[in-house]
């Protein structure tokens, strides 16, 4: 089964280009890998696992794979990402898929900030940008980023990583 992007991909480069940096739809999923140390006994994420890394100033958002990018049931689609992932991530065996629904995370960052009255932290976007093949790393139409997050290390960081990772609603095998 072809994904929608790869199916757009033989169309032309130019569609490609077109559709990286749209907004990923709010009633669709993404996943991120979470290595085991990120996972807490009681099954809940850290937080820091949605935040950018204080180290890394080039950072402009932090990777997830869109599983709507390919086609197909639920199993297909985390069978691919996960294959994605894998050809660009050294993975734990023990790391886990960490799945939110896209609009939910939307609707929970909003809430949160408003509620705290911290609504000049309201800029964060789940965007698709696939990555072509280069320097090592194979090409991926699901890879997305979540953008427009706090400079990492910062308490603004932890509180947006901490209301992201609430969010997560299941969690896949790699």
């Amino acid at each position: 089964m072809e994904s929608k992007v790869d199916a757009k991909a033989t169309s032309s480069t130019s569609q490609i280009e077109a559709i990286s940096g749209k907004d990923v739809p709010s009633d669709d999923h993404i996943v991120r890998y979470v290595g085991p140390s990120m996972i807490r006994e009681n099954g809940t994420v850290i937080g820091n696992g949605f935040c950018l890394r204080k180290d890394r100033k080039e950072e402009t958002g932090v990777s997830v794979n869109w599983l709507e990018a390919f086609d197909g049931d639920k199993l297909y689609q985390i069978a691919n990402v996960s294959k994605a992932i894998r050809k660009n991530l050294t993975v734990n065996k023990n790391g886990r898929l960490a799945e939110l629904n896209v609009g939910e995370v939307r609707q929970k960052v909003h809430e949160e900030l408003v509620a705290m009255k911290m609504v000049e932290l309201l800029t964060v976007r789940i965007v698709h940008r696939p990555r072509d093949a280069r320097k090592g790393r194979a090409a991926d139409h699901s890879h997305a980023e979540i953008t427009g997050l706090p400079k990492g290390g910062t308490p603004e960081a932890t509180l947006i990583g901490d209301i992201i990772a609430e969010c997560v609603r299941d969690f896949h095998r790699t």
